[in-house]
């Protein structure tokens, strides 16, 4: 899929915000059970609800939700299409009562930093 297709299938109006923008994708689950499925999902919407507090941020994640495919687009890429400063990514795994999730922040035209990966207890 490539960022024309994004742009279209997302049907974002153009940025009219002066404050940074920040899509947040969907993390991925590492297994392929609905229960991690079920998870990814409430861990992407936890995460885009925290940042929209800030009032600092305009955060996109709703739309996004087009570009789930098996290979998704580099988060740059993403960017560039739904025209934020910013994305969210990353990924889940769970094991046993342990939940750990790699979060990766991309700025438009910039690599990705990934961080330390966030383990935590569940």
């Amino acid at each position: 899929m490539d960022a024309e297709q994004i742009r279209s299938r997302n049907r974002l109006p153009a940025r009219r915000s002066e404050k940074p923008t920040i899509a947040v994708l969907p993390f991925r689950p590492l297994a392929h059970d609905h229960e991690h499925h079920w998870f990814a999902d409430g861990l992407t919407d936890d995460i885009a609800t925290a940042l929209t507090r800030s009032r600092q941020l305009t955060v996109v994640s709703r739309p996004v939700r087009a570009i789930e495919t098996a290979a998704p687009p580099p988060a740059t890429e993403v960017a560039e299409a739904l025209g934020v400063q910013y994305v969210v990514d990353g990924s889940v795994r769970l094991a046993g009562s342990t939940c750990a999730f790699p979060l990766g922040l991309s700025m438009r035209n910039r690599p990705p930093y990934y961080g330390p990966i966030v383990s935590t207890g569940i």
